[in-house]
């Protein structure tokens, strides 16, 4: 998978003077527990990768005077979904022990 760095510093978009004002901005996705279930436990400030379908739904060329011309366009989120983290070979044996020999609950 080909990924991009997404994120942008505004202060150059908008020509600022002052470095301290270019701050990153990344676009946002907001979801919510029933569209996406594992974000119950998952935590402020980590990093997650998410596979998404999208359909397109908007393209325009934005064109400034004096910048290059850039290709804008608008996705609606069709299907959403998580990578799921890459196993040791283990982690692997463990779950099959797991499996084949379930621990028995103390009653």
């Amino acid at each position: 998978m080909k990924m991009y760095e997404a994120g942008r510093k505004m202060g150059e978009e908008m020509q600022l003077e002052s470095p301290s004002k270019k701050e990153m901005y990344y676009p946002h996705l907001d979801l919510d527990s029933k569209q996406l279930p594992e974000i119950k436990d998952w935590k402020v400030g980590q990093k997650y990768l998410l596979v998404v379908e999208v359909k397109a739904t908007r393209k325009a060329m934005n064109e400034r005077e004096g910048k290059e011309a850039k290709e804008d366009m608008c996705f609606e989120i069709h299907k959403i979904g998580v990578k799921e983290k890459e196993m040791s070979s283990e982690e692997k044996t463990d779950k099959m022990v797991e499996k084949m020999y379930p621990k028995k609950e103390d009653k």
